[in-house]
């Protein structure tokens, strides 16, 4: 089977589970159990659940050693941080690191979550967000078999003024960025930015 592994960071409150729940279940829930402080969640999402667009959409740019592959992918693994506190996150993404599978078919990309109305308010944002570039070029230079893409994909889009000015703000520190109201439900929208963004 094949799994690409999509490890979530950002600050606690910023709507991980939220994005989990969206994609997984298809809904938008109020209530939910959060990723307790220091603990790791995961969540397999098989996109056969899903719609025939949904299926397509999910192939993975993958650059071994000898090349570039378009694949098709079987499922996600989301590996959903608590966001408590940068000790535990870099933990996580350590150990995300190490134990990525490239026996052909998986893929690892990093998305940085940020609750979107608040960015210009909570200065751990644009922090977070340059610490996930910084960790991910330093683990993309390391290695010479994989390569993790990341992204930044910010919640709450109907609590921001001008979502396309934030957007470019953001891509010019140097990572994809896209923001989404998850009680409209995106899913295509979402997963087509992740595999595509």
């Amino acid at each position: 089977m094949r799994i690409a592994n999509i490890l979530l960071v950002g600050e606690s409150k910023s709507g991980k589970d939220t994005l989990i729940n969206v994609l997984s279940k298809g809904k938008f829930t109020e209530k939910y159990k959060i990723t307790q402080k220091g603990k790791m969640k995961y969540v397999i999402i098989n996109p056969k659940f899903h719609s025939d667009k949904l299926k397509t959409l999910m192939s993975i740019i993958f650059t071994p050693l000898l090349g570039i592959y378009a694949l098709t992918i079987d499922a996600i693994n989301f590996i959903n941080t608590s966001g408590h506190n940068l000790e535990d996150t870099e933990k996580c993404v350590d150990n995300f690191c190490g134990t990525i599978c490239i026996d052909n078919f998986c893929g690892a990309i990093m998305i940085y979550l940020f609750d979107a109305s608040k960015f210009y308010i909570d200065k751990n944002i644009k922090l977070g967000i340059q610490h996930t570039i910084n960790e991910c070029k330093h683990k993309n230079k390391n290695s010479k078999v994989f390569k993790i893409k990341y992204l930044a994909l910010g919640t709450r889009a109907s609590e921001v003024e001008d979502k396309e000015k934030l957007e470019d703000e953001v891509k010019r520190m140097g990572i994809e960025c896209r923001i989404f109201e998850l009680k409209d439900i995106p899913i295509e929208e979402i997963v087509e930015f992740i595999f595509k963004g």
